[in-house]
């Protein structure tokens, strides 16, 4: 088969490869979620393996690299483009961005990490621990650079196995990315002319990781954490009002009753504090808030707390304009607002263009200007209520940026507003990610979404309640006890760059050690 799937490469135009490679990592998305079909991991990367090998030139390694992880983004990331057709006849000029040039750039981070690789002409064994490490590296920087986006990292292919997810709770997403690539690799590793003994011996030694890992977090699973006394309720509303409708001003006050009545559901169990989604409301006038507040006053319960996603406006004196912000504002009812927290992570093009002034144009997601940005993770205390860390829709993605590490909450709060994205698979990315932050922090994680999925996670990233996508509804809840803090909350993404550290000093000492090189062409 390896032999066969050589003269495929070996004989075909460069052309071809490419073609080739871009349907593999096509292929490679459906170990995403929500199919996570992860043993198509271990025929795609493979296959590239012996592609890349085929491979004379740089340019053709960086072509058969960048056509491979564009094949990948190009069916991971589909469902962005889905957004843009809310308002196509706005936003038709991002549709060739969103469908190719967003997969394209994503693309990039690899590719270049490949060609290093690629120059740097290693043999044997060590050569496949350098791209491996180059490759988590490439993904740990695609998190990082312009605002990042970290999303579908090798790592989440892995969502159906929590006991294996367990294992972030030490080394983070971007660690358990590097482990799920030395795995998709064992079997170059094992099957390769250069193979020996010592390359075997590795194959055990990462089996082996796999293994304690495995067992570890089932163990961790079985363990059932005793709730905390005078445990707090929560109520997650969900209105399930499309995008489409959502801003008709005819329709303004017809949602703002379904978010009441809604919030106003009979329960057997008051509610603490009751969550509405991302920009579940406007406030955009003095008349605005004040009907708001008295809303607030009649229809509020007594002794609980709001927590409304809102779109808020201020002025800016100086300059003499609007300032609008995505915010989470907490009210009691009296209507006296406790706490706020602005989004900090902005969403590039969505919410906010680079240089917006020379732009023709307005973002995707607020045609009236720009948002401006909040100062980041922040945990805030209100009366009674658990400290929480506040994250606005697409915040929850970046491991180790979800909280104060000075001041660490009791629990995580996750608004958004996935309507944009209709029934694709991106909000059953949005969650699973969600699910992986509680994991790390080893915090429970409440998530309310206007059209879904909202739920209730516990701190080992255990749906306790949720209501799925499109339905309209509340989930009344106990919050979920926090863990004491974990590795990774305690060490954030440090973790992740000692493990690379390492195998990169494994595959080091074990090149000089060969003495010698592959000549580079």
């Amino acid at each position: 088969m390896t032999s066969l799937l050589k003269k495929l490469f070996e004989g075909a135009s460069i052309a071809r490869k490419c073609m080739l490679v871009f349907a593999l990592g096509a292929f490679g998305a459906l170990a995403m979620p929500p199919l996570g079909f992860w043993p198509i991991l271990f025929a795609v990367f493979p296959m590239w393996w012996i592609a890349l090998h085929s491979c004379v030139t740089t340019r053709q390694v960086f072509g058969v690299t960048w056509c491979f992880y564009s094949g990948y983004f190009t069916v991971g990331l589909y469902w962005i483009a889905a957004a843009l057709f809310v308002d196509i006849a706005n936003n038709w000029w991002v549709l060739p961005f969103a469908l190719l040039g967003l997969p394209a750039l994503m693309s990039f981070y690899p590719a270049a990490a490949v060609v290093l690789w690629h120059r740097m002409a290693w043999q044997g064994p060590p050569r496949v621990l350098l791209l491996v490490v180059l490759l988590a590296l490439s993904e740990a920087l695609r998190g990082i650079c312009f605002t990042g986006f970290p999303w579908n990292l090798w790592g989440y292919a892995w969502m159906d196995m929590m006991s294996l997810m367990q294992s972030v709770a030490w080394w983070g997403i971007y660690g358990l990315t590097l482990l799920t690539l030395l795995t998709v690799f064992l079997p170059i590793l094992w099957l390769q002319e250069t193979s020996t003994r010592s390359a075997r011996a590795l194959v055990g030694v990462v089996l082996l990781i796999l293994l304690v890992a495995n067992v570890w977090g089932a163990g961790r699973l079985t363990v059932h954490y005793a709730p905390v006394d005078h445990q707090v309720r929560v109520r997650v509303v969900q209105p399930n009002i499309p995008q489409e409708a959502k801003w008709d001003a005819e329709q303004r006050l017809q949602h703002e009753q379904t978010l009441w009545q809604l919030t106003t559901k009979p329960t057997s169990h008051a509610p603490h504090v009751i969550l509405w989604p991302e920009t579940a409301i406007t406030l955009v006038g003095t008349e605005d808030v004040r009907l708001f507040d008295q809303k607030i006053v009649t229809q509020l319960p007594e002794h609980a707390l709001l927590a409304a996603g809102i779109l808020d406006v201020g002025w800016n004196a100086a300059a003499a304009q609007p300032l609008f912000y995505n915010r989470i504002s907490f009210y009691d009812a009296k209507a006296s607002r406790l706490a706020f927290y602005d989004k900090a992570h902005l969403v590039p093009f969505g919410e906010y263009l680079p240089y917006q002034e020379y732009w023709p144009v307005r973002p995707v997601a607020f045609q009236a200007g720009r948002f401006s940005a909040g100062p980041g993770p922040q945990t805030l205390i209100m009366g009674d209520l658990p400290p929480v860390s506040p994250l606005i829709c697409y915040e929850v993605l970046f491991p180790g940026g979800v909280a104060d590490r000075a001041h660490r909450p009791a629990w995580l709060l996750n608004v958004t507003n996935d309507a944009w994205y209709g029934r694709t698979s991106g909000p059953y990315q949005h969650l699973a990610i969600a699910r992986v932050r509680s994991i790390e922090e080893g915090l429970p994680l409440v998530r309310a979404a206007n059209t879904g999925v909202s739920a209730v996670i516990d701190p080992l990233g255990r749906i306790v309640d949720m209501l799925p996508l499109g339905d309209q509804g509340v989930i009344d809840a106990a919050l979920p006890p926090s863990l004491p803090p974990t590795f990774f909350a305690r060490h954030g993404n440090a973790t992740f760059y000692w493990m690379c550290g390492i195998v990169l000093g494994v595959a080091v000492m074990w090149q000089r050690r060969q003495r010698r090189r592959i000549p580079h062409v």
